[in-house]
């Protein structure tokens, strides 16, 4: 293969990657000016995201079986982070046991998000850190992954 015909496939690749996002979260394209999905809403449900595990893990499969060898550096980089970012939604996905559109009520309690309640099982919630016409935003720890966070409800 010729580093044409390997750029040509990773452009074709990154390309798909692109449209796939557009479409995963057409109100994002709408504003950076793609018009393409006007017409949607973001897909939402454990539906919905297991269908974008599926795209990402494809994506992910036919990025790390391309070969590194007749590509520019650049190229290199460009397929290096999209099989990196791919990892990386992998390894949230399933360390979280959390969907992103759990609840975000305590059950116990029947009260949204408080200081000093554990969300999901694994976030600490410390403190509200602002409140604004789309929603709340609080401080928390990630207890598995050792590290704060911030939590934003609408």
């Amino acid at each position: 293969m010729t580093a044409v015909d390997a750029a040509g496939r990773l452009a074709g690749l990154a390309e798909e990657a692109w449209d796939g996002e557009m479409a995963a979260d057409p109100v994002f394209a709408t504003l950076i000016g793609d018009r393409r999905f006007d017409d949607r809403l973001r897909p939402n449900g454990p539906d919905a995201i297991a269908a974008e595990i599926a795209r990402l893990d494809g994506l992910l499969q036919r990025a790390e079986a391309m070969d590194d060898g007749p590509v520019s550096t650049a190229d290199s980089v460009t397929k290096a982070d999209s099989v990196t970012k791919a990892a990386l939604v992998d390894y949230m996905t399933a360390t979280s046991g959390t969907a992103p559109t759990q609840r975000l009520r305590d059950s116990s309690a029947g009260q949204a998000l408080r200081p000093g309640t554990v969300f999901a099982g694994r976030y600490d919630v410390k403190e509200v850190l602002g409140r604004g016409g789309m929603g709340v935003v609080y401080r928390a720890f990630d207890r598995e992954l050792q590290e704060p966070v911030a939590i934003k409800t609408l």
